[in-house]
């Protein structure tokens, strides 16, 4: 698929979404140009699941057998956490967050999201947040502060405090999170373990 000339900025990801068969194309980053698009027939013509404005903007999606959820990408509105319907396109807003979502994962029924400590006008206090989602309930798990927020250096070189998913299958009972530029989780590993409680007991460092 090649797009109009103008029309996105760039794309943000491509994702699988199993429950309809189809790769879901989320684009940015102004306006019209913040997408959630799906295709059918391997990327030759989109629908479109929402566009036009910071709503749509979002860098990773999961897909849930009743439709979407994603945490927003804003650079100049409150982000969200949301949750859209695939049989009516409806798009619900779980709660606020403090800050832009990079990276998100699947996650039993549910999912975990990834709160970027990032300089933007919408994030006064810049903290990477590991946030889990389920039954429509959001809840942080651990909060990092960035390791140096002082320095314009800081933020150029060493990038945004983010928090990491591995790729790949991996396994349904964990979860495996590392940090970048963010303070104690300098060489360490967190781990989840889905078969015990959610609010913030299952972390295990390693």
């Amino acid at each position: 698929h090649e797009f109009d000339h103008g029309s996105i900025y760039h794309i943000h990801s491509i994702a699988w979404d199993p429950y309809r068969k189809a790769l879901l194309c989320l684009t940015g980053d102004r306006g019209r140009e913040c997408r959630i698009l799906m295709s059918t027939d391997g990327c030759r013509t989109f629908d479109v699941i929402g566009a036009g404005s910071e709503d749509w903007r979002a860098v990773s999606i999961v897909s849930v057998p009743d439709g979407w959820l994603y945490g927003t990408d804003a650079e100049f509105q409150p982000n969200v956490i949301a949750h859209v319907e695939a049989s009516s396109g409806r798009r619900i807003v779980l709660d606020f967050i403090d800050g832009p979502v990079y990276y998100s994962h699947a996650w039993g029924s549910g999912a975990l999201f990834a709160v970027t400590a990032e300089r933007c006008a919408v994030m006064p206090k810049p903290q990477a947040v590991l946030l889990s989602v389920s039954e429509g309930r959001v809840r942080p798990l651990a909060r990092f502060e960035k390791d140096v927020n002082d320095s314009v250096l800081a933020w150029k070189l060493f990038l945004p405090g983010t928090l990491n998913f591995a790729s790949g299958p991996g396994d349904e009972g964990h979860c495996y999170v590392s940090g970048v530029a963010v303070r104690d989780l300098d060489a360490q590993v967190l781990v989840l373990r889905r078969s015990e409680r959610t609010d913030g007991r299952p972390i295990v460092r390693i």
